[in-house]
């Protein structure tokens, strides 16, 4: 019904636009959305870049990675992903949980490392925090991996705008505790984590691990891997 009251609208813009996308995403109708979004280009306006997220997932979500990676495709050509000179965190995270659930390492690195050009928003954060997830549920060498993880955890550590939150702190310990990493330098960053994590009230996992979160309680991360 609503479809139908937007086709005999005499005048459309972005806001009506954008709302039949997001019903439409809502529905599960993300071909739908696709064609709305290719209206909007014929008018002259852009879809909001949270409709590409979200369509982006949904696709992924329904096992349809061609379409999700054709989209992902049409992004990155057409630079939807960025305002200004600020790229969208939000739509970044989602290029990168979606190429790192196929093991598109690839994408995910360089789409990753484009946020060191642009001036930096408190979404950004949601980009960190899926880059380290993804390296919890990608394919490659566990070294790889770790080694990713860590240089992104300290990169946030040390950046003078975002800070780790509690899902930053989730992220690090299921990459940890998914590869069963148990040398000095996993019981070191668990022991930063469950400082910072004290802080917000988010508990990490208990296990055997919790018996050696004592150890080296002053050291830091970035002392361990810099």
């Amino acid at each position: 019904r609503a479809v139908s009251v937007f086709e005999v609208m005499p005048s459309k813009n972005t806001l009506s636009f954008n709302l039949m996308i997001f019903i439409c995403i809502r529905a599960g109708k993300l071909d739908k959305a696709i064609e709305f979004m290719q209206e909007m280009y014929q008018h002259g306006y852009l879809p909001a870049n949270i409709a590409y997220a979200q369509i982006v997932d949904g696709y992924s979500r329904d096992g349809q990675i061609d379409k999700a990676m054709a989209l992902l495709d049409e992004v990155l050509e057409s630079n939807t992903w960025s305002t200004g000179d600020s790229m969208d965190g939000y739509l970044v995270s989602s290029i990168l949980s979606v190429c790192g659930k196929y093991d598109r390492m690839d994408i995910v690195e360089s789409v990753f490392g484009r946020l060191d050009t642009n001036r930096c928003n408190p979404s950004h954060l949601a980009a960190y925090n899926a880059m380290i997830y993804v390296c919890g549920m990608n394919s490659l060498p566990e070294s790889r991996l770790l080694d990713v993880a860590f240089s992104t955890y300290k990169r946030l550590l040390s950046h003078p705008v975002l800070k780790p939150n509690a899902i930053t702190h989730s992220a690090m310990a299921s990459v940890i505790l998914k590869h069963r990493v148990r040398n000095h330098v996993a019981i070191q960053v668990l022991t930063l984590l469950r400082r910072e994590i004290s802080k917000v009230s988010y508990p990490l996992p208990t296990g055997d691990e919790s018996e050696d979160l004592d150890q080296s309680e002053d050291n830091s991360l970035i002392d361990v891997v810099g």
